[in-house]
């Protein structure tokens, strides 16, 4: 394909910081693209934390072990233990109710609903 006398090349692409050249060139490149995780469409913000090291190591096995980059797998953290404290918020504030009703335990749900 040629454009205005010159091949035409598409606009580079920045995959997990480096640029590839999408669905024209090597085989390679494709494949690259195709096993990409990014949202390149996402709106994102920016979040600057400071790690120490151990929880820096973590995160690089982390990421290493996932096959995901550490911003993802930072993300996924996040995500989880903001679940997770949403629950436990949610859980607090319904237990008056439920200890009125007699269910004092996690077990005590579960024989209800069994």
């Amino acid at each position: 394909m040629t454009w205005v006398g010159r091949p035409f090349r598409p606009p580079p692409i920045l995959v997990d910081g480096d640029f590839l050249y999408s669905l024209v060139g090597r085989k390679a490149s494709l494949t690259l693209l195709l096993n990409c995780h990014t949202l390149y469409d996402m709106k994102t913000n920016v979040l600057t934390i400071r790690l120490d090291k151990d929880l820096d190591n973590l995160l690089t096995k982390a990421s290493r072990q996932s096959g995901k980059n550490r911003s993802e797998v930072a993300r996924e953290a996040l995500r989880r233990q903001l679940r997770i404290s949403q629950f436990e918020a949610l859980r607090r504030k319904i237990m008056p109710f439920a200890e009125a009703r007699g269910y004092l335990t996690d077990e005590d749900v579960f024989a209800e609903v069994s």
